[in-house]
């Protein structure tokens, strides 16, 4: 499966319980970078919107860049009557986007999936001469967290792509060849999900390598994860333990 078609199958299990950004990115990259309203901004592997929404509302101009025409259109559905909100069939190695009219490009849970080269030069080609490039995540893998621990173990179990599940592990190498200075700063915040069980499903069923309803090991890590939630909710409901970690930086 080509990696811009991992989601198709996915894309309302995504929209629905999918964790968003949280707010305080605003303020902070207002303080780190500079941010303000009149930031030109490129979302590149923009999905359905989350990370260009917290932009939009703040008044950016967002040029959103995804290759799913699925999760496009999800997104077209959420923001497309903003008018500040441009929808773009793109990749991160090619955006199609002009030359030099960009301040600040983002990524928001994607560059795992980029070709760091490829896209370190279109990054490059798009951006002005003093834009920024800033990576965000939103990651369980929290230490010392019996959830997380327990939730780990369920998807090595049960993903059909074990690979995928460290995939945030392993950009750190990534980032030191994409940036100019090397590892870009960062900071981290708070991220905390509240889920039922349904919520908790659908956020399993979001992943690309969970298996899916009808497909083998389904019904067994499903009873597995009704395990896990009894195990540690509370009043049928589960504190999930998420950070949402931005990687800020220049690649000029």
């Amino acid at each position: 499966m080509q990696t811009s078609e991992r989601f198709t199958s996915r894309v309302t299990y995504y929209v629905q319980y999918r964790p968003r950004y949280p707010q305080v990115i605003i303020p902070f990259l207002e303080e780190a970078i500079g941010l303000t309203t009149e930031t030109l901004i490129a979302d590149i592997g923009s999905g359905t919107g989350f990370l260009a929404e917290l932009f939009l509302t703040y008044g950016n101009q967002v040029f959103a860049v995804e290759p799913n025409d699925n999760m496009r259109a999800a997104a077209d559905e959420l923001y497309g009557d903003n008018a500040r909100f441009h929808s773009v069939s793109g990749t991160a190695e090619q955006t199609t986007l002009p030359a030099h009219s960009i301040d600040l490009v983002t990524a928001g849970q994607a560059f795992h999936w980029f070709e760091v080269h490829k896209t370190r030069e279109e990054f490059r080609r798009i951006l002005r001469a003093d834009g920024w490039v800033a990576l965000v995540y939103n990651s369980w893998n929290i230490p010392q967290s019996p959830v997380a621990d327990d939730y780990r173990s369920l998807l090595d179990r049960y993903s059909t792509d074990v690979e995928r599940i460290t995939c945030q592990r392993k950009i750190g190498p990534s980032m030191a060849q994409f940036f100019s200075a090397g590892r870009p700063s960062e900071e981290r915040f708070e991220n905390n999900q509240i889920y039922d069980f349904n919520a908790l499903r659908g956020r399993v069923l979001s992943a690309s390598y969970a298996p899916l309803p009808g497909e083998p090991n389904f019904e067994s890590m499903e009873a597995d994860l009704r395990q896990l939630f009894d195990r540690h909710a509370e009043d049928g409901r589960l504190v999930f333990p998420y950070e949402t970690t931005v990687c800020w930086g220049k690649i000029s």
